[in-house]
């Protein structure tokens, strides 16, 4: 136990004080008493009485001086969790399909696939509180931009600037994009609580779902959560062509090309692990995905750690001093 304004506990000094007066109180009212009515003023109410009162400036000493008392808490913290996010960058992503909040209309342009991707992840960097985070890019392979970090300014700063002329290539591989977050997971602390989360409109290169089910599965087998963003529109959309002319993207045969996005690879992958699939334009989407996140989290080793806590006693020492004073008070009634 600590006391934060020691010097109060000098008012300790007043209660040898209050016995000396006490004292000579009641020899002084027991002479007048066997004086004037010839019997004794009864010692044991008075001792009792006195030791309440003696006991009640004690109390109001010991509260004045801000007892504590230290105690170990555990507590959630956030900096046990890692983060991977990943944001697919292959020519499906120049879609000119999605909706955009007004507010961020005007920071992003143009209004495709690819900036609303980028809008969101934007806004789950905004909610994170302490947790590691890695960003990497996708197409048929994964690169990371930015390995873990807690520096959200540079991952703000390395997402604003994704841009079309990342995208070089068609078509994206779920399966890669999970081995890329595995892969930068896999630099962090065992004890952490890992998720990936893919931004994507979900179309794959592979014709089945075994390769990236087995992504998927080997991320669960090593603790990772995968979570998944859907972007697009499943009615189908062609992809522009901004550079260096204007048009739209067709196949060896001149047909023009058309993607629309697949939320059901997002959410099968989602699912095999125990995370979620939200929608980019889902109001509160980044809100209930970060929500999970941290669930999913709880029970991980280094998201619970102890720290020590210091419990006010103040109260208590007053509360005592006013139940003895008032049971002093009748003691001798």
């Amino acid at each position: 136990m600590g006391f934060e304004q020691a010097g109060y506990l000098g008012f300790l000094a007043t209660i040898p004080c209050f016995l000396f007066f006490a004292v000579r109180a009641f020899r002084r009212s027991d002479r007048w008493l066997r004086q004037f009515a010839g019997i004794h003023k009864a010692r044991f109410p008075w001792a009792v009485s006195t030791g309440f009162f003696c006991m009640a400036l004690a109390s109001v000493s010991l509260s004045l001086s801000g007892p504590k008392m230290a105690y170990e808490k555990t507590i959630f913290a956030r900096s046990g969790i890692a983060l991977a996010v990943g944001i697919d960058v292959s020519k499906s992503m120049l879609a000119e399909d999605t909706a955009f909040p007004e507010a961020e209309k005007k920071g992003f342009r143009p209004l495709n696939r690819l900036n609303r991707a980028r809008a969101f992840a934007m806004n789950l960097v905004s909610r994170l509180d302490g947790e590691q985070i890695g960003i990497f890019i996708f197409a048929r392979k994964g690169i990371e931009m930015v390995p873990l970090t807690s520096d959200y300014g540079y991952c703000r700063y390395m997402i604003r600037h994704i841009s079309a002329s990342d995208i070089s290539v068609p078509g994206s591989d779920l399966a890669a994009a999970i081995e890329t977050g595995i892969s930068m997971l896999g630099s962090a602390a065992p004890g952490r609580a890992g998720a990936v989360i893919l931004i994507s409109d979900g179309e794959d290169v592979n014709p089945d779902r075994f390769l990236f089910r087995a992504a998927a599965q080997q991320a669960a087998g090593q603790g990772i959560t995968l979570f998944s963003v859907g972007t697009g529109s499943p009615g189908g959309s062609l992809i522009p062509i901004r550079f260096p002319d204007r048009g739209y993207y067709t196949d060896d045969e001149g047909r023009y090309l058309k993607t629309r996005s697949e939320a059901g690879n997002l959410r099968y992958i989602s699912d095999l692990t125990g995370g979620q699939y939200v929608e980019v334009n889902e109001k509160g989407g980044a809100e209930r995905l970060m929500a999970a996140i941290l669930s999913g989290a709880e029970n991980a080793r280094d998201t619970r750690q102890t720290r020590r806590e210091w419990f006010d006693l103040s109260p208590v020492f007053l509360l005592g001093a006013i139940f003895c004073f008032v049971a002093g008070w009748f003691a001798e009634r």
